[in-house]
């Protein structure tokens, strides 16, 4: 079985044989949508399921970004801060660990910005020589995330601290309160007790 694409401009046709193709890995990376225009049901479903464009668009552009900004002030060459994104590392790190949905946020303005920054973390990372950078990039955003969420959950803990329930304000469900009846005599109620004439 084979895939025939048609160039929009010239309409040469190319026809590629079903498998693997780094076309069709950047163009489910940055265009989910107009796969299923060329006929890729599979990928372009693949991404829309995994609502996953917003955070590969983050990381594949933001890693564009950063090697561009790596050759223009400390003159890294452009070809090798590119070719890492033809490697084997690169394409299973992009599908597997980058998109865990266990570590990545769920909202795509956060999916953005989480991908954006582990591609950051990637570039400051290079400069000090760091290898195995791919994967502790993700692991330094992920930990800054989540002790970003746990120092949030302790601040509005202290702060609602003082709004709980007291002592004072809590009664005790057996508690015998005295109280008149309602018929007019004196007599001993217990809490949640109705008391009819």
């Amino acid at each position: 079985m084979s895939i025939s694409l048609q160039h929009p401009g010239s309409g040469r046709v190319k026809i590629l044989p079903e498998g693997w193709s780094w076309s069709c890995f950047f163009g489910a990376s940055f265009l989910g949508l107009p796969l299923f225009r060329r006929g890729l049901t599979v990928w372009g479903s693949a991404m829309l399921v995994l609502d996953i464009v917003a955070l590969i668009v983050g990381w594949m552009g933001g890693f564009f970004i950063q090697a561009f900004v790596r050759h223009w002030l400390w003159g890294v060459q452009l070809n090798t801060a590119l070719t890492v994104m033809t490697g084997i590392a690169f394409v299973l790190f992009t599908n597997y660990m980058i998109t865990d949905p266990g570590t990545t946020p769920s909202r795509p303005r956060a999916q953005f910005i989480f991908g954006s920054s582990v591609a950051f973390v990637y570039a400051v990372l290079m400069q000090f020589n760091v290898v195995y950078t791919l994967f502790f990039a993700t692991a330094i955003v992920c930990a800054c995330r989540g002790l970003g969420w746990w120092g949030a959950y302790w601040i509005k803990r202290r702060q609602s601290g003082g709004a709980g329930p007291t002592s004072a304000t809590m009664v005790d469900p057996g508690a015998v309160i005295e109280a008149p009846a309602s018929n007019g005599a004196g007599g001993k109620v217990v809490a949640g007790e109705t008391v009819t004439a």
